[in-house]
């Protein structure tokens, strides 16, 4: 891959990784009625947690930490589970406000 690639992915991902932490942080604070709380500061973390995974999950196995590597894989799909569940969450919440399907 050559550099100008691997910024645009770079720079696509980092994008998706703020607009998911904002849209945790902006649900759990409307949930918890605008008090901030350990679960508003708590949901964009999860994100950034299972975006730093894959990073992980790399430098592990090249120092040859083969069991923490491991350990880091199987716990990336069920972060990512998380997340895309939590986005899902979002995403109805938004529609049943907006009166959709009322």
């Amino acid at each position: 891959m050559n550099k100008t690639f691997k910024l645009v992915l770079f720079l696509l991902s980092a994008v998706c990784v703020v607009l998911e932490c904002v849209g945790a942080y902006e649900m759990v604070l409307k949930q918890e009625g605008g008090q901030l709380s350990y679960l508003v500061i708590a949901a964009p973390l999860a994100a950034l947690y299972c975006a730093l995974i894959p990073a992980a999950i790399v430098h592990c196995w090249r120092q040859k930490c083969r069991t923490q590597a491991g350990m880091w894989a199987v716990s990336w799909p069920l972060a990512l589970l998380l997340i895309f569940f939590a986005a899902a969450e979002r995403v109805q919440l938004t529609i049943f406000s907006f009166g959709a399907f009322q």
